[in-house]
């Protein structure tokens, strides 16, 4: 599909809901590392552990199999709490999750 980047560049062969490569840089490049963000060392050993476990069902129970490593995420068991373990799920419902945990309704 060819149109105009959310942010108004030129038009470019994009796939929709995307930003062109100029924006996707500088976004990348604003974002902090998976580390900085809270994903360490521990975080990184859960993922590996799991995506080893794959094909598997989401977690959650929505009804996804999760095939490829792109597909899961690395849940925490009690979100925030890795200690409680970690489970596969997809990120929807990770995201659902950690929303409807939080006494704010969003994470923080």
């Amino acid at each position: 599909m060819i149109r105009v980047c959310d942010y108004g560049h030129p038009p470019v062969r994009l796939e929709s809901a995307t930003p062109c490569r100029a924006c996707q840089r500088r976004r990348d490049a604003a974002r902090p590392s998976p580390a900085a963000r809270g994903y360490g060392a521990q975080h990184q050993a859960a993922r590996r552990a799991l995506v080893a476990t794959l094909p598997v069902p989401c977690a959650y129970g929505c009804g996804a199999v999760l095939r490829v490593p792109g597909d899961m995420v690395a849940a925490h068991v009690r979100d925030g709490d890795p200690d409680a373990g970690w489970v596969a799920s997809c990120k929807t419902c990770n995201e659902r999750a950690k929303r409807s945990r939080s006494p704010s309704g969003g994470r923080g």
